[in-house]
């Protein structure tokens, strides 16, 4: 097979993701928040707040949350990629700005956790 520009051993060379450690960072938020609302939900410690997830939540128990949520954080790093490769700068804000609003819920979640314990 011939080879050229972006061509590696037959296959097209893929390009590395722009904001990895910002991705690394909103992943595991993400997966936090997933676990704290899993554990909260399944053991009648309050309900969800956002009303899209209360709704999939209602219609399709815990796994439908599951599904939605880790759809959703696939959607927003592809968003980050594509925005990143016309604008690098906003590409970077937006994946830092996921980060950081994912830690909001996975704080509030704690401390409800807390607060129902004691």
């Amino acid at each position: 097979m011939r080879r050229g520009p972006g061509r590696l051993r037959g296959r097209v060379k893929a390009e590395a993701m722009r904001y990895r450690w910002a991705y690394v960072f909103f992943v595991l938020l993400s997966l936090l928040d997933l676990s704290l609302t899993c554990f909260i939900l399944d053991g009648r410690m309050g309900r969800e707040v956002n009303p899209i997830a209360e709704l999939i939540v209602s219609r399709y128990d815990l796994f439908g949350l599951i599904i939605f949520k880790l759809s959703m954080v696939a959607l927003i790093i592809l968003l980050c990629e594509t925005i990143g490769r016309q604008r690098d700068d906003l590409g970077r804000l937006v994946s830092r700005l996921a980060a950081g609003m994912t830690a909001v819920p996975v704080v509030l979640a704690a401390f409800q956790l807390i607060a129902f314990t004691q």
